[in-house]
Parts: C-alpha cells; structure tokens; sequence
C-alpha cells in the first residue's frame, strides 16, 4: 500500500460513517472503448441488471517525482453480487496512464453525501486531490488553481473551491456564523481567489 494512500484513509477515516477499504487486484478484463467518463459508465453498467451496484472511492496514482505530488482521483466503478455475501469489485472505464497499478479506496460515504437532499452540490464528482510535502489539495482544473484542505470531511473536499473565492459584500445580511458552522470554516478570514481488503 502507498504511503499516500494510508495517510488519506487515516485521515479521512474518521469523518466517515462507513468503513473505508482500500482494493488491490481490480478486475479491470472488460474496459469500455474510448469511454473516458467513470460515473457515465457505471451508470451504464447497471441499467437493467439488479446484481450490478455502484460504488464510490478513489484512485491513487502514482508519486510524479517531477511535479512532487501525488494524484487522489475522486472514481466510481461496479460491484457484482454474486450472491451469499460474495462480490467482485470491477471497472469498465479506461485510464490514459496504462504501465500504472492504482490502487482504489472504497468510500461509501460519497455517494451517501450526493444522495443527502441538504447538500447542494455543482456537480455529484468533487475535484481531483493532490498530495504534495504532506498536504492534501483540492485542485480546480479549469482555474489551475489548487487548495488546502483543512481536513478532508467531504463538507471540505466538495465545497473547497467554492469556498475558495466566496465573497460576502457588506451589509448583505448573511449570517458569517452560521456559514462557518455549515462549511466547517472560518468565511470571514477566506481570501477570494480479486479483490483483497487490507486493514489500515
């Protein structure tokens, strides 16, 4: 297991209320072509097939010794049951890095916070995360822009953009406090801008 990946489900552990797991071995012997798009594909996978699940996690890639960070990609792929409390985890969506073993964690705890009718949410995929000297980062594509994470509740890993350029005029009423109790930050101080589980 990568150090990086121990050190994000040691830290995001406790923010959640599944067990996290971390999966080596996918079963990755079908792959849809040219299909590049993880949420679409898992969607596909269990239209009219009541054995197929979704699952929602993340896909550690490898340390880019060059840039000094490591990539945490926010993925979703299929699980089989196949009955009698068995299951195979597998993936049908293609990656451009093909030499690479990721390794995928198991997040149940996403797919349960898109479901809440209370989070309002741009979008049901949250942004890819760097680790680079011992910080997690939200990283914003379009903007090229990258944040800290203050911890890596899912409150923080969906709204750190967001947050990232909130600005709040005076005089406009809204509550700072109960802003910052619900995002879990301080708005006032923001500057706008075969499947093998292994125990962690």
């Amino acid at each position: 297991m990568k150090k990086v990946t121990r050190e994000f489900v040691t830290l995001r552990q406790p923010k959640c209320e599944w067990k996290m797991m971390v999966l080596t071995g996918m079963d990755r012997s079908r792959i849809y072509e040219g299909e590049d798009d993880c949420y679409d594909n898992l969607m596909r996978e269990i239209k009219g097939r009541p054995e197929i699940v979704v699952c929602s996690g993340w896909l550690v890639g490898p340390y880019n010794e060059e840039l000094n960070r490591t990539m945490i990609i926010p993925w979703w792929w299929n699980v089989e049951m196949l009955g009698e409390g068995e299951f195979r985890h597998y993936d049908v969506t293609p990656y451009a890095d093909t030499t690479t073993e990721f390794e995928y964690i198991v997040d149940r705890d996403v797919i349960e916070f898109i479901k809440d009718p209370l989070n309002t949410l741009q979008s049901s995929i949250p942004d890819p995360i760097e680790y680079s000297d011992g910080v997690f980062y939200s990283v914003d594509l379009e903007a090229g822009k990258k944040t800290a994470l203050g911890d890596l509740s899912l409150k923080s890993i969906f709204y750190s953009v967001r947050r990232a350029v909130i600005t709040l005029p005076t005089g406009s009423g809204v509550d700072l406090k109960m802003l910052n109790s619900g995002l879990g930050v301080d708005l006032s101080k923001t500057v706008p801008r075969g499947n093998i589980n292994l125990s962690i």
